[in-house]
C-alpha cells in the first residue's frame, strides 16, 4: 500500500509496505523500480532481500537516465540506502533465505555478514 502525508507546506512523506521516503525524488525512483522491475520491487509487497549483484545491475539498466541527468547515481545510491536500511527490509533478512536478482530469481542466500 502507498500513503502519501503532507507534514508541512514543503515536505511530503510517501511510505510504500513499511518503507518511508522522506524524499518525493527518492519515492519516484522507487516507483521507477517497482514498474521496470515488477519481480523485484514492489510495493504491495514485503521487500524481497536483494542479490549483491542487484546494485551493478541497476546501474547498468538505468544508464541511460544516468546520463540523460533524469537521475544520478547519489540519488539512486540514497534511493536504495533508504530501502535497504528500512526496518521492513531488514526483518526480511532475518528471516533468512535467498537473495534476488533484478529478474526476481533468488541469487545467493542471506548469510550472517
Amino acid at each position: 500500500m502507498t500513503t502519501q502525508t503532507e507534514t508541512s507546506p514543503s515536505s511530503i512523506v510517501i511510505e510504500t509496505f513499511g518503507i518511508v521516503w522522506h524524499c518525493p525524488k527518492q519515492a519516484a525512483i522507487f516507483q521507477r523500480l517497482c514498474h521496470q522491475f515488477p519481480q523485484t520491487f514492489m510495493a504491495q509487497s514485503p521487500p524481497k532481500p536483494l542479490s549483491l549483484s542487484v546494485r551493478e545491475g541497476l546501474h547498468s539498466h538505468l544508464q541511460p537516465l544516468i546520463q540523460s541527468g533524469k537521475i544520478t547515481k547519489s540519488l539512486l545510491k540514497k534511493t536504495m540506502k533508504t530501502y535497504t536500511k528500512s526496518e521492513v527490509y531488514l526483518q526480511q533478512l532475518m528471516l533468512g533465505g535467498s537473495r534476488y536478482n533484478l529478474q526476481g530469481s533468488p541469487e545467493g542466500c542471506i548469510t550472517e555478514k
